[in-house]
């Protein structure tokens, strides 16, 4: 297949270039000649004998643009396509579409293992917070007990100390009355205390 369509582009290729070499040649013998010339081409003049040098000019080129023409669509018409190579498209198609299938689940998979992180992760959060509020709130507890336990302290040193100095003010009262009664007793002078 392959072949016939390159013999067949070579073929009208080369019926082109005869083409373009005749119209040239009439161009020389046109310029060389001048206009009037005569001439017995190899191929039409059997047919149509003699032809006038711009008539035959014309008709090399208008044969020229036929076989030129004929060329392209040759070259550019659409080709069958080869059973291999449409095999071979399917199965890269196959492939890319199982790729693509692949490379969705990946995505979903990906996708759901994110959403499930982030609940974990927000229950985790939410549990770091609660335990943080009751631990808080225990710790506040604990200190306003202990700042209950540390007045009551603080009142019950100042009771002690505030009966402790009533009691040794009474004492000291009592020794300095026994004192005095003493030495008042003895007759002696009152003596002063510094």
């Amino acid at each position: 297949m392959i072949v016939k369509r390159g013999i067949t582009i070579w073929i009208s290729a080369f019926a082109t270039f005869l083409a373009i070499l005749s119209s040239f040649a009439m161009v020389v013998l046109l310029i060389n000649e001048g206009a009037g010339a005569i001439v017995n081409p190899y191929i039409i003049g059997s047919i149509a004998s003699n032809l006038n040098v711009e008539t035959y000019l014309w008709i090399s080129v208008t044969i020229t643009f036929i076989f030129l023409g004929i060329t392209c669509i040759i070259v550019y018409r659409k080709q069958p396509p080869n059973p291999e190579i449409v095999k071979m498209f399917l199965k890269v198609g196959g492939n890319l579409a199982a790729l693509r299938n692949a490379q969705e689940a990946s995505v979903t998979e990906m996708a759901d293992q994110m959403e499930y992180d982030r609940k974990v992760n927000r229950k985790f959060f939410n549990k770091v917070n609660s335990n943080f509020e009751e631990t808080n709130k225990e710790t506040l507890a604990l200190l306003a007990e202990q700042r209950k336990m540390i007045k009551k302290a603080r009142l019950d040193l100042i009771s002690a100390i505030e009966k402790r100095a009533g009691e040794t003010g009474e004492k000291m009262s009592a020794d300095l009355k026994n004192k005095k009664s003493q030495e008042h007793n003895k007759g002696s002078k009152p003596s002063q205390i510094t």
